[in-house]
């Protein structure tokens, strides 16, 4: 073989490495979505401040004071969304535009406020405790309405 015909292939290869490269970034740029929607309440309340996360994959968003919200995934991934008092859903990717998340009663019962945190149980506390009973939280004032 004589000396043009090695570099033609060498520069052959490389094009071809190179098209192989770019050709697998712009494969995984195209399998991923933009995905937008809205997060309200049992009673279309939009839920300031939910977590909408993409199943599987660090990070995520949360909605802003209207409920909405915009997050890349992944074709076929499975969005959760997730806010203290509600329940946790997890909604296909395809299917996630409008959430509506339902409270969760249950699990306000089980939590302890205190200033430098949430506890679980009330014997973890290192501090004083107010307890206030489930018709003293109804009749609570509203501090904020939309």
């Amino acid at each position: 073989m004589n000396q043009k015909s090695l570099k033609a292939g060498s520069w052959l290869k490389h094009m071809l490495a190179a098209f192989l490269i770019f050709g697998m970034a712009f494969t995984g740029f195209a399998q991923r979505n933009t995905i937008r929607g809205t997060v309200v309440d049992e009673e279309g309340n939009p839920v300031v401040g939910a977590f909408v996360t993409v199943q599987g994959v660090s990070g995520g968003t949360s909605t802003d004071v209207d409920g909405r919200y915009q997050i890349d995934a992944p074709a076929g991934s499975t969005l959760v969304f997730s806010f203290i008092g509600f329940r946790t859903q997890q909604v296909p990717a395809s299917n996630a535009a409008n959430i509506v998340l339902v409270q969760d009663r249950t699990s306000l019962d089980e939590s302890v406020v205190v200033a430098y945190g949430v506890q679980k149980k009330r014997r973890n506390a290192t501090s004083s405790v107010l307890s206030r009973t489930s018709p003293q939280r109804r009749s609570s004032p509203v501090l904020a309405t939309r």
